[in-house]
C-alpha cells in the first residue's frame, strides 16, 4: 500500500501541540533533565498556562521565599525546584498567581 508524506509536515514530537507533553513527560520520568529554561518553557506554555508577568511574580516570590529560608537553591533554578518539589508552590499567595 503505498503511502505518501508530505515534506513539510513536522516530525510528531516537533508538532506543537505534542511538543510540551512529551517534555512534561520526559521531565517526569527524568527530573535531573528539568532545568530553568524547560521549566520556562512548561509555565508558559500551554500546559502551564501563564504569561510573562506570572512567571516574574513567581520568580520574585521563590527567590524572596529562598533568601527567608537561606535555602541552598536561592542563586540556583527556583522554578525547577519549585516543580520538583511542589511543597514550596503551597504558600504562593493569591496575588502573585492571579
Amino acid at each position: 500500500m503505498p503511502v505518501s508524506v508530505a515534506g513539510d509536515e513536522l516530525p510528531l514530537p516537533e508538532e506543537p501541540g505534542t511538543r510540551p507533553l512529551l517534555t512534561l513527560l520526559r521531565c517526569a520520568l527524568r527530573p535531573g533533565t528539568l532545568d530553568e529554561q524547560i521549566a520556562t518553557e512548561l509555565l508558559t506554555g500551554p500546559l502551564g498556562g501563564t504569561d510573562a508577568l506570572g512567571l516574574r511574580r513567581l520568580r520574585r516570590w521563590l527567590k524572596m521565599a529562598a533568601e527567608t529560608a537561606s535555602s541552598p537553591a536561592a542563586g540556583g533554578d527556583l522554578l525547577a525546584a519549585a516543580i520538583l518539589d511542589p511543597r514550596e508552590l503551597i504558600m504562593v499567595p493569591r496575588t502573585v498567581t492571579a
